[in-house]
Order: structure tokens, then sequence, then C-alpha cells
């Protein structure tokens, strides 16, 4: 069974690049284009990544982050074009793993995706 990923970005070209990817390793993805409609979308589904960017309209990623985190454990991967020691500071706090500012790097997406999820690995390393 394929690993199921949150993709959550407000960038419909992130998304794209995203998705291409995580399908050609074998991935289902669902995604969101702000942090509110990922919340709803991460409440209501089993996923076994959330791919969260941290600059998202209604909602920002931290945000959506710690709303999760009050009651579920899904891994969270954080995605983000800034550069802040802080917002990586709080992404790890809250229990996710950010990832460095190239966001579109397919590399460091899959290589994030397997530390991030055990189901993740499984898919990716089969």
């Amino acid at each position: 069974m394929s690993s199921h990923i949150l993709i959550v970005d407000d960038d419909p070209q992130i998304r794209s690049v995203l998705r291409i990817a995580l399908k050609q390793a074998g991935m289902q993805i669902s995604e969101a284009g702000d942090g509110a409609e990922g919340l709803a979308k991460a409440r209501s589904g089993r996923f076994d990544l959330v791919v969260l960017d941290i600059g998202l309209p209604e909602m920002d990623g931290l945000e959506v982050c710690r709303a999760l985190r009050a009651g579920d454990q899904t891994p969270v991967l954080f995605l983000t074009a800034r550069d802040d020691e802080i917002d990586r500071v709080l992404g790890f706090e809250l229990g996710g793993t950010t990832m460095s500012p190239n966001r579109s790097r397919r590399v460091n997406l899959l290589r994030g995706s397997r530390r991030s999820s055990s189901a993740a690995a499984d898919t990716l390393t089969r």
C-alpha cells in the first residue's frame, strides 16, 4: 500500500513539482492551497506525512502544525522559503522537520520524506 501524503502550499507550481516527484515515487497525494484548508484536510483524512509550507495564507504552517499536534502525531515536513533560524527552531519544537530554502529540489524532498515517515521510507526504498 502506498503512503498518503498531504501537500499544503499556496504556490500551485510548488504543489505541482511536489505532486509529480512524490507520485513518481509511488505515493498517493492530496493537496491544499492554504493553512485552513490544509488543517481541515489533515483532520478529515489519514496521512502518512504532511508536507507543510510555513508561509501560508489564512493560517501559517506553524499554526497548522500546532493545531495538528493537539490530537495527531502524523509526521510534518516543513518547506520554507524563509531562512530565519527562529522558523526552524519553532518548527522543530512543534515536532516538524524544516527543509532548506530551496523547496523544489526533488532529492531533498525525498530524503526528508524518508526521515519523516517510516511508511514513506518503505515506499521510497522499494
